[in-house]
């Protein structure tokens, strides 16, 4: 069991728009893709369950409401609204993500989460990874490819350009991930800085199996099984959004960094890194 796995706090608030240190083990909405239907919603409860689960999913929002009922209780005037998703982070993942308060701001980050670049409310995101390389993978190699190229000036750091097929797209997708290795960790492993150029499902967590061939501790999915070995609970993933920066309207570029509160407990996925982490 992960200590304060439940564990929501706010790390930035406005009018508009709430940032919030997701904790790991937690939906960021209700996961119909790997389980049997039917699916279902208890009424009485407003949880989420499916036939096959004995205890209900512990949801983003559903949290918030239990820790912070002030956002649900107030009259609502346009454009203000209840508390909505802009973006999501996997079950396994923690960290720093956006919540909405207001149709403004919902439109408007999701605008630019669509469109990209100066469009809409810029949205910037950086994450902490501990990899597990292979012996032969190009961080240590630091050859540049059609996939990926080194930065001459920075060491062990560069850019991954490989695109990346989706079941639901019938054509390669363009994805950009720029890497930098920050610390040697035991066993072999090496703590990273990932900046999320793209935002494809799943691309941090690919590039980083398929290119650079260090699979992330913990990820089952597109790991290998010796990554496991010493993790305590298999389904955090040591990945965490530790970094937001946004840009609302005409204000200024702002800076938020979400503390790894979970997971540092001996055999745990950040315990190794635990120095190098605030």
């Amino acid at each position: 069991m992960i200590k304060n796995a439940n564990a929501l706090s706010i790390l930035y608030e406005s009018r508009h728009f709430l940032v919030v240190n997701k904790p790991p083990l937690v939906y960021s909405q209700p996961n119909f893709a790997t389980r049997p239907r039917p699916h279902y919603r208890q009424r009485k409860s407003h949880r989420w369950y499916t036939s096959s689960e004995k205890e209900p999913q512990v949801l983003l929002l559903d949290l918030l409401r239990k820790e912070y009922p002030r956002f649900y209780k107030s009259e609502l005037v346009y454009p203000f609204t209840r508390p909505a998703l802009v973006h999501r982070l996997d079950y396994g993942v923690s960290g720093a993500m956006i919540i909405s308060t207001s149709s403004l701001a919902a439109r408007q980050f999701g605008r630019n989460l669509k469109l990209g670049g100066e469009k809409g409310w810029p949205i910037k995101k950086k994450y902490l990874a501990i990899v597990e390389p292979a012996y032969d993978s190009p961080i240590f190699t630091e050859i540049s490819n059609a996939e990926i190229t080194f930065f001459p000036d920075d060491d062990r750091a560069g850019e991954i350009t490989k695109p990346l097929l989706y079941e639901d797209s019938n054509e390669l997708l363009k994805c950009t991930t720029r890497f930098k290795v920050l610390a040697g960790l035991p066993s072999a492993r090496l703590l990273i800085e990932l900046d999320l150029v793209t935002g494809r499902k799943h691309q941090l967590r690919r590039h980083c199996a398929e290119v650079l061939r260090a699979p992330i501790v913990g990820d089952s999915k597109y790991g290998l099984d010796t990554v496991n070995d010493n993790n305590k609970n298999d389904s955090q993933i040591a990945l965490h959004s530790y970094q937001l920066d946004f840009k609302p309207g005409l204000g200024d570029w702002q800076s938020i960094q979400a503390p790894i509160n979970w997971g540092r407990e001996k055999g745990e996925v950040w315990y190794d890194a635990r120095q190098f982490i605030f």
